[in-house]
């Protein structure tokens, strides 16, 4: 073979500049897609917790409205005429004072289970308000451990995942530790894994300090709120056994913080890091 021949060759096997720019526009528009695609679901998540909130909220005004109390606060009269479980009406146990309360009616204690906290989810549920099914009431009045697998049987799986649950508790003054917007007398909902609970006054539950994405939970609360973590109606705080308490870590940003103690904004340079778990004031 000719030098000349040689090279005609070598250069037919090679890629042309043209061919590979077109490898790269490729490579590119995958790239992109990917994210876009990522970018997408996240977003999608993030729809679907809304409307999951504003679902539970319709169906707690809807009950309000035909049984004239908050589902879980409904007293024992009413509980037993309208055929829900049966409570004694004593504090957190059907009281009807408008606070969804923990059990031995403590909102400054942050119990989940075994009160009105507790029945919210089992009124709605009997009444048909919600698709899930919640008629246990084997913990109900009592300090009974609920282990890890048995949270499904009294709290909703949140739409965001990641072993998520949605719970319902009034809160107390006291009830946030080091949050400078502290209400009194309002119910929250929280988003949080729940890892189960505890006997130290009546079955309070152990909440994860981590339960999802910084992205997420600036997304949820720049969509249905002010956009920051420490005011409005959404709020970067969980559940920690008997107070709600700021997300841990919460220093100058870094890896493990939900949001940066200096300028009180959601920690977006680790957007993708499992920090966050948010409560959000209901509407009823």
């Amino acid at each position: 073979m000719t030098v000349e021949n040689y090279t005609k060759n070598a250069l037919r096997a090679a890629f042309t500049l043209v061919e590979l720019s077109i490898v790269l526009v490729i490579i590119g528009l995958l790239t992109g897609g990917i994210m876009v695609g990522q970018h997408l679901i996240l977003q999608a998540s993030v729809d679907a917790q809304i409307a999951q909130l504003d679902q539970f909220n319709r169906a707690a005004n809807t009950f309000s409205g035909k049984y004239g109390s908050l589902p879980g606060d409904l007293d024992p009269l009413s509980a037993t005429q309208f055929g829900f479980i049966s409570r004694s009406g004593a504090a957190g146990q059907g009281d009807g004072n408008g606070l969804i309360e923990g059990y031995a009616g403590t909102p400054s204690t942050a119990a989940v289970f075994g009160g009105e906290d507790e029945l919210f989810w089992c009124d709605l549920s009997s009444a048909q308000l919600i698709p899930y099914s919640f008629s246990n009431s084997a913990n109900f009045g009592t300090t009974n451990i609920v282990s890890a697998t048995q949270i499904v049987n009294y709290l909703p799986p949140a739409k965001i995942g990641g072993n998520n649950y949605i719970y319902v508790m009034g809160t107390a003054a006291n009830n946030f530790t080091n949050i400078s917007t502290a209400l009194n007398r309002i119910n929250y909902f929280g988003i949080e894994v729940i890892s189960g609970s505890t006997t130290d006054g009546g079955g309070r539950a152990i909440g994860a300090n981590r339960s999802f994405s910084v992205y997420i939970a600036n997304a949820i609360d720049s969509k249905i709120d002010d956009g920051f973590p420490t005011t409005g109606n959404v709020l970067a705080v969980y559940l920690n056994s008997e107070a709600f308490d700021p997300n841990p870590n919460v220093g100058p940003a870094t890896s493990s913080s939900c949001y940066d103690s200096n300028t009180l904004l959601y920690n977006t340079s680790y957007q993708s890091n499992i920090n966050c778990s948010l409560v959000v004031k209901t509407q009823f």
